[in-house]
């Protein structure tokens, strides 16, 4: 069995996030959960500028937004972001990476998902 763990809906950084970047707003012509879900997604994807430019190991979504207009960002960016936002609006969600075999050391060449979990149809989406 695989155990989930989520962030804390209380963390005081996804509070911020929530309030500074007016997240109900986002997703509130949603008419329902899986449609206020998929403009979270489609808010997540305009704001950050697609690229690879790892120069910045970043802590949280609120660190990546403040540089989405200085930057180019990659999957796990995206992931990061998309999964905080989604936390702190009340879903669970959670990133998944796929990696290939290599040896300890090399460079890895993982791609990040998020993948959030629907009251509505009673599973998880990516």
């Amino acid at each position: 069995m695989i155990k989930y763990i989520w962030e804390d809906f209380e963390n005081e950084n996804l509070k911020t996030l929530r309030d500074e970047y007016k997240l109900e707003q986002v997703v509130e012509s949603g008419k329902d959960e899986y449609e206020k879900q998929l403009l979270l997604k489609n808010w997540v994807n305009k704001k950050l500028s697609l690229g690879y430019n790892p120069k910045k190991e970043y802590q949280n979504a609120l660190e990546i937004l403040e540089d989405s207009q200085r930057g180019e960002f990659y999957c796990s960016h995206y992931s990061l972001v998309f999964i905080q936002c989604a936390t702190v609006l009340g879903w669970y969600s959670r990133k998944l990476g796929i990696d290939y075999d290599h040896e300890f050391g090399e460079e890895e060449k993982h791609h990040g998902i998020a993948d959030i979990w629907s009251n509505q149809f009673n599973k998880l989406k990516e």
